[in-house]
């Protein structure tokens, strides 16, 4: 295992760890008033904690494939937190209420003011990471009633990179303009249908697996779970039917071999589930894994085997050499006269 890879592990190792602290401190905050800025601050963290976990299994090599298991147990469970923050929030967003003493706040006090340490998310365009970013962004910024329209205008700006941050461009920073600029950028990028659009086209245009790829098989699973979870927000029903179309869009980027095991596992008298066909692809990549750690394996054995035989082989040589010059060096010095081991003029 190279450094980095044993980097990697480490920092694998602490994401399994980050997870289960963040599952059990969560258990322990709803059960309190739940405040929604710690709900996003939350969200924000264990979204990067989702992606690092990835990171750092793939860089890992996972040589001995004892870190596939360890990987997809801790995904599911981040998962199933981060949906869980997310029913949370929406509840918790429509219940919060603004008091009437918060529009009669001093001004200048409210600018003293800072917003919670929190790592916004930057959005430059991409409309399938839209829907993250408005809400973090409403809930973190927009009803942060702390924050004055210049500061929320400011945070904005910063958030924003590519086209986005050229759309609000000429905007200068004042109260008038924070509503005015958030507006134009509700209008071009706040489209139910597009959204749509960009997701479904997510589905289509996915990267097929590669034979016996594990990295192709993982990425395409995130590619649609993620779309999945996007689609869900805009409260598109998942029914049977909707189901089956799924079922045959992501089969269809499956690799010849995998396609005809997924085949040969089904059962002729019922129609597949999504969640049957992400079991079976995750069961193959974690056969893909076991096995090229089998094939690691027995590499090494036989690149030791061939260095072990080659140092025997020199320290063998060497040997001879060494005994040699010393029974060469020995019958030199022998005398002819007496047989000693001394020239024959000491004779």
């Amino acid at each position: 295992m190279t450094i980095s890879e044993e980097a990697a592990k480490a920092k694998f190792s602490f994401c399994v760890k980050e997870i289960k602290r963040y599952n059990d401190k969560w258990k322990k905050i709803i059960e309190n008033d739940i405040n929604v800025q710690l709900i996003i601050k939350t969200k924000s963290e264990c979204l990067n904690l989702e992606s690092d976990l990835k990171v750092n299994y793939l860089l890992s090599g996972d040589p001995d494939g004892s870190l596939y298991e360890i990987y997809t147990v801790n995904k599911d469970i981040i998962t199933d937190l981060l949906v869980e923050i997310e029913e949370i929030l929406i509840v918790k967003t429509k219940e919060e209420t603004v008091s009437t003493n918060n529009s009669s706040r001093n001004f200048e006090n409210k600018n003293n003011l800072k917003l919670p340490k929190l790592e916004l998310p930057v959005f430059s365009g991409d409309l399938s990471a839209w829907l993250s970013f408005k809400e973090i962004f409403i809930n973190a910024i927009d009803k942060n009633y702390e924050l004055s329209e210049t500061a929320k205008l400011s945070y904005l700006i910063s958030s924003l990179k590519g086209d986005p941050a050229k759309l609000i461009s000429g905007f200068s920073i004042s109260d008038e303009n924070y509503k005015q600029a958030w507006e134009t950028l509700l209008n071009r990028y706040d489209d139910k249908r597009n959204l749509a659009n960009s997701l479904l086209s997510k589905f289509i245009n996915a990267k097929p697996t590669k034979p016996n790829n594990q990295k192709s098989i993982l990425d395409l699973l995130d590619t649609y779970n993620l779309a999945i979870r996007n689609l869900k927000s805009l409260k598109f029903q998942f029914n049977e039917f909707v189901n089956l179309i799924l079922v045959f869009i992501v089969q269809e980027k499956l690799d010849e071999s995998l396609r005809k095991q997924w085949e040969l596992s089904l059962d002729s008298e019922k129609f597949p589930t999504y969640d049957d066909l992400v079991s079976f692809i995750e069961k193959h990549a974690r056969s893909i894994r076991n096995a090229n750690s089998d094939h690691l394996t027995s590499r090494d054995c036989i690149s030791r085997n061939i260095q072990s035989r080659d140092m025997n082989k020199y320290s063998a040589k060497k040997n001879t050499v060494v005994h040699n010059t010393v029974v060469n060096k020995s019958t030199r010095n022998k005398c002819i006269l007496c047989s000693e081991n001394h020239p024959i003029y000491k004779c």
